[in-house]
Parts: structure tokens; C-alpha cells; sequence
């Protein structure tokens, strides 16, 4: 039960950290397409 318990909490951690990178990676991504749509729609705007 003691290694169960200890491998929950390492796995728990690594789970924890791999959450926070991609929600940054899926920050950046959806900042970028935002920005990218933006300008998109202004040049479809300016046409």
C-alpha cells in the first residue's frame, strides 16, 4: 500500500506539472489564433 500511495503522489505531481505546461502551450495557441483572426477579419474588413 506504502509504494501505491507513493506512486499516486509522484504521478499526481508529474499530472499537476504536464497540466500546467500545456494550459501555457494552449494559452499561447489560442492568443495566437485570436490575434491571427483579428487581423484576418480587419483585412477582410479593409477589402
Amino acid at each position: 500500500m506504502k509504494r501505491c500511495w507513493c506512486c499516486i503522489r509522484i504521478w499526481s505531481k508529474v499530472l499537476s506539472r504536464w497540466k500546467l505546461k500545456w494550459g501555457q502551450l494552449v494559452q499561447l495557441i489560442i492568443s495566437r489564433w485570436s490575434r491571427g483572426g483579428a487581423s484576418n477579419r480587419e483585412i477582410d474588413l479593409d477589402n
